[in-house]
């Protein structure tokens, strides 16, 4: 779910905008390397355009760029 949000992201206008999104899009992970606050600090990071897709994993960014493609 992470990756997800973190593509959307880099991808869209700020749909990450708010402390309160970025908080509940953290509660909903299930975070093995990250704290929560280095996730939300991602997520305020790709909102800032700092991050491009490139740094999303290649797995994760294929997979979201075939369900764009089929939608």
């Amino acid at each position: 779910m992470f990756w997800f949000h973190f593509y959307e992201a880099i991808k869209r206008d700020r749909p990450m905008s708010t402390e309160w999104a970025r908080e509940k899009t953290v509660e909903e992970l299930n975070l093995q390397n990250l704290t929560e606050e280095e996730a939300v600090r991602h997520l305020e990071l790709a909102n800032e355009g700092v991050y491009d897709t490139d740094d999303v994993p290649e797995r994760w960014r294929t997979l979201f760029e075939k369900m764009e493609q089929e939608l």
